[in-house]
């Protein structure tokens, strides 16, 4: 009961909606599925703290994004659709060491 209302509520906040490169190429915004997957949630971080844990072609069926200061990794469905994949790989995909 109570493990399945919590998976609930913290599962959509970290599934990844969209990802938008703000102009400058500097920072990031990430967007999630609010608390039940009601209403939405987004971040907005410096690009320098976002790293992306795995190489889409690598992940399984979802890639692992990590925020610093988040304790969690944020999951972008390889499945979802990319403008730029080229751009994603070298902005929010790069891994970075933090």
């Amino acid at each position: 009961g109570s493990l399945t209302v919590a998976a609930g509520w913290i599962l959509p906040l970290r599934s990844v909606r969209r990802v938008t490169l703000l102009r400058g190429g500097s920072a990031v915004t990430i967007g999630t599925h609010g608390p039940l997957g009601l209403g939405r949630r987004s971040l907005t971080v410096p690009l320098r703290d976002v790293s992306g844990r795995a190489h889409r072609s690598e992940a399984a069926a979802a890639v692992p994004i990590k925020v610093r200061g988040r304790p969690f990794f944020f999951l972008l469905d390889k499945a979802g659709q990319l403008h730029d994949p080229r751009l994603f790989d070298i902005t929010v995909g790069a891994l970075r060491k933090f």
